[in-house]
């Protein structure tokens, strides 16, 4: 017995020491594990943060606070991972080994909501009322797949964000296709009231475009004319006070049609029709005082009523009676019915001179041709000033739309992310070698009940 636990202290001696150069170097180990894991945590770090790239882009018009485009339609971040919008950053890149669709999935948008306007919804939260807030500022993400491969992250937000400013300006900014004169042609086939209409129509849709733009900036010049809006509003109510109202006098002195029947006859469609609106509004307003006149003159427009809520207290609850309601659609009808009386008798005393008018002869009409011709003409200069002007004003208006900040590669950021990123690998080795550590014993007898085990076989 003595013999066999001689021999058992022996072999255990021999395992140990076996053994032994690991338990004696096993901090060298660990000093090795953490310098190794830290290497790789700063490898990791670099090829995480330094292929990714972002920039914020910032809605700068006034109709972007509101959530709209400058041409008054909703307005959608998402179209900058458009396919048209990719396919513009390609072009600009130059780069034929990108594909639209892997770049789609490269790019990650965030919104970019400041801290006042999350006080303001919980506010709004807990005082039980309304607050909407439209988000006009955006992260854009990139992350570039290849990681091996030259960094071009920030080279395809640049032209990520030429290719999407191309695309707003094209579809969303603001337009002058209005500006254009550009009826002249469709006057051929018209008679000759019908052209001055179309003048004076046009002519005012001009004057309300010139008159916005005004009010948005007064003091815009255009350095290549040397005109404002105002200058150019103030050319057209000039033709408009001027020229065409002596060819609105022309025409109707001389009542000059091209055909007498047919004028008649679109005369007195047009003032049914006027005739049909003015029935409807004028019995509406009869039946709105009709009604006004079975309320009881004491009655108020407004009741308190008492009103249980949720909680079964008692509340006055206000509530308006409907009369407000009837006043007010008495008005407005009222009012229209008027409006539309006065062009029932301005066709009436049309239709009623041209009645008894004769065929017009040639010379009269050339004249009227005359002075459709040098109108058209002057509205066709004054329209390529107001053109060039509006486009000089929008080619510096649609730079501030919107604003890109492209944020530069921080290295305070990327040391911190590396620190942390050492410090979890750090844990990860000590980790091992705790566990190295509480268990190397057992592993090395358990060596030795297995060796034991071998020699009693043998």
């Amino acid at each position: 017995m003595k013999i066999k636990f001689m021999m058992i202290r022996k072999r255990t001696r021999k395992l140990l020491n076996k053994y032994s150069f690991i338990r004696k170097k096993y901090i060298l180990i660990v000093l090795a594990a953490i310098i190794f894991l830290s290497a790789l945590s700063a490898v990791y770090t670099y090829y995480k943060n330094a292929y990714i790239s972002y920039f914020t882009v910032t809605l700068n018009y006034s109709e972007g606070r509101v959530g709209l485009n400058p041409e008054g339609g909703r307005f959608n971040i998402a179209d900058i991972k458009s396919d048209e919008v990719i396919r513009g950053a390609i072009d600009i890149m130059g780069d034929d080994t990108l594909t639209v669709e892997d770049l789609k999935q490269r790019i990650s948008i965030d919104t970019v909501v400041p801290k006042s306007s999350v006080d303001n919804a919980i506010s709004a939260i807990s005082d039980n009322t309304y607050y909407s807030y439209s988000p006009s500022e955006f992260d854009i993400y990139y992350s570039q797949k290849d990681k091996f491969a030259k960094n071009e992250t920030e080279a395809f937000l640049k032209a990520l964000s030429e290719s999407y400013t191309n695309y707003f300006n094209e579809n969303y900014a603001h337009k002058n296709n209005v500006l254009a004169f550009d009826i002249g042609e469709d006057l051929k086939d018209c008679d000759y009231n019908e052209k001055y209409q179309r003048i004076y129509d046009k002519l005012s849709a001009m004057q309300r475009f010139l008159d916005k733009r005004a009010s948005e900036n007064n003091t815009f010049k255009s350095k290549e004319m040397g005109y404002t809006y105002s200058n150019i509003g103030s050319l057209l109510n000039n033709v408009k006070n001027g020229d065409l109202e002596k060819l609105n006098a022309y025409i109707k002195q001389n009542k000059i049609t091209n055909d007498k029947s047919e004028f008649i006859r679109k005369n007195e469609f047009a003032r049914d029709k006027v005739l049909l609106k003015y029935n409807i509004n004028a019995d509406g307003s009869k039946i709105a005082q009709e009604a006004m006149g079975i309320y009881n003159p004491y009655i108020t427009s407004v009741a308190f009523i008492p009103t249980v809520d949720e909680n079964d207290e008692f509340y006055m609850s206000r509530t308006k009676t409907g009369l407000d309601t009837l006043v007010k659609d008495s008005y407005s009808q009222g009012s229209a019915a008027i409006n539309f009386k006065k062009t029932i008798d301005e066709y009436d005393y049309l239709l009623e001179r041209y009645k008894d008018a004769k065929e017009t002869d040639d010379e009269v009409k050339g004249k009227a041709d005359e002075m459709v011709e040098n109108i058209c003409g002057y509205l066709s200069k004054i329209s390529d000033i107001a053109i060039k002007t509006d486009n000089e004003y929008l080619k510096e208006n649609n730079k501030n739309y919107m604003t890109f900040y492209f944020h530069p590669k921080s290295k305070t950021a990327y040391v911190k992310k590396f620190i942390v990123n050492m410090i979890l690998f750090s844990v990860i080795a000590c980790i091992l070698a705790a566990v190295y550590v509480k268990f190397r014993d057992r592993v090395a007898k358990l060596f030795m009940l297995l060796n034991g085990d071998n020699d009693n076989e043998a």
